[in-house]
């Protein structure tokens, strides 16, 4: 078989369609319903086109949100449309009453020259990766967060925090309320009052391997059964509490799927498995338990890593580079841009302001990967990323490009 046969199997429709389902789920939050749902459904649509399946499990927070509120109290009484952050921290008895103190994106230095101790700190959504803007929140003081939506349409977004220590109270207000913010805090003194009802308890959830390379039947872990190096395809399958993730990251993991389909039943030099994250929301917490504890059991040799997340949205698909600490393999972002442009698609470069996600512990611990990626959905951690947005083109043509890069990797491994 050569690498047009393995092409001509990548459907649309049946990504598209793989993506109407997953998305009436519900949202996929990590320990949720809908996570226990999404877990089934990976592991019957991974048996169905002939791969070998199983699980590891990861320690999460299940968290559960109440009524959330934000009163501006000065200089005019005016209520706000917020929402809580997932894993973040109620607010006490009577809610968080404080000043509001603009530090655009949190970053170390946007708190030069500000008294943040004891206040509520607004902050723009874009720019420093959550985990970090709570920490340095922490550090000086701050009592509360406000993320301002970085897209217009009066939408307000959730986004992960850590599973554990230190946090604070977090709500998320549409774009067109934080710019009326900080117009208000540019003229005066703001007080608001912030009422934030949530739950966090210990959970499980469960990784998912999809091996379409495995010749044998054994219900062990195939490490020990199989000593060719492994590409791995991952996708995350979890969302934030209120999405029902159609391009975040139902895209992903119905690429993978095909992808996988593929090649199933195809000889490889190594050996072809999708990686289907638990508890990506938040910094890939899940993978960085994985990477520490299972996954050299796995997958003893890595050839590489190809991490698919929010491809189905968007005006053009890129390849993200690094990030301020890391940088994704140059190796296979060159065969993925030769791919791309043999097949006549355009595939960009992006630097990643808030963290390589899913990659990240991989990547630091020398692992070759990289993410491809779709930036500039308006819509993603919002209830909106529904299927009606999502392009198969853009779906047809992610899954094109990765088969075809496993095709170069085998011709060149």
């Amino acid at each position: 078989m050569d690498c047009r046969k393995v092409l001509e199997k990548i459907d649309s429709t049946r990504m598209y369609k793989r993506i109407v389902e997953i998305a009436s789920l519900g949202p996929r939050d990590t320990a949720s319903p809908g996570d226990a749902a999404s877990r089934e459904y990976v592991l019957k649509e991974a048996s169905n086109l002939g791969a070998r399946t199983w699980t590891r499990s990861c320690r999460v927070v299940r968290f559960r949100a109440g009524a959330t509120s934000l009163k501006v109290l000065e200089p005019v009484e005016r209520d706000m449309v917020v929402l809580p952050q997932d894993r973040c921290d109620p607010t006490p008895p009577g809610g968080l009453v404080g000043e509001v103190e603009y530090a655009r994106c949190g970053r170390e230095e946007d708190y030069k020259g500000a008294s943040a101790c004891g206040k509520i700190i607004l902050q723009d959504l874009w720019g420093l990766h959550m985990l970090e803007k709570v920490r340095v929140a922490l550090d000086h003081g701050a009592k509360g967060l406000i993320w301002a939506h970085s897209r217009p349409g009066n939408k307000q977004s959730a986004w992960g925090l850590a599973q554990d220590g230190p946090s604070l109270p977090v709500v998320g207000v549409s774009l067109e309320d934080g710019d009326w913010l900080k117009r208000a805090v540019g003229s005066g003194p703001v007080r608001v009052r912030v009422d934030v009802e949530v739950s966090k308890e210990p959970a499980t959830s469960d990784h998912i391997m999809a091996e379409v390379s495995a010749p044998f039947d054994s219900a062990e872990a195939p490490a020990s059964l199989d000593s060719r190096p492994a590409v791995l395809l991952m996708a995350h399958r979890d969302t934030t509490h209120v999405s029902p993730g159609a391009s975040d990251n139902g895209s992903g993991l119905t690429v993978v799927l095909e992808v996988l389909r593929a090649f199933s039943g195809v000889s490889l030099p190594f050996r072809l498995a999708g990686l289907f994250a638990a508890a990506e929301e938040g910094g890939g917490l899940g993978i960085g338990q994985y990477a520490e504890s299972g996954l050299a059991n796995d997958f003893p040799r890595i050839e590489g890593v190809i991490n698919l997340d929010m491809v189905g949205v968007g005006s053009k698909l890129l390849v993200v580079k690094g990030d301020r600490r890391y940088r994704t393999s140059a190796r296979i972002n060159g065969l993925l841009e030769e791919s791309a442009s043999a097949l006549g698609y355009h595939l960009g470069e992006y630097e990643m302001p808030m963290g390589l996600a899913d990659i990240t512990p991989l990547v630091a611990r020398g692992i070759e990967s990289t993410w491809l990626f779709k930036p500039d959905d308006p819509r993603f951690h919002t209830d909106q990323d529904i299927p009606d947005f999502v392009n198969p083109n853009d779906l047809k043509a992610a899954a094109d490009i990765v088969a075809s890069t496993i095709w170069r990797l085998a011709q060149r491994t």
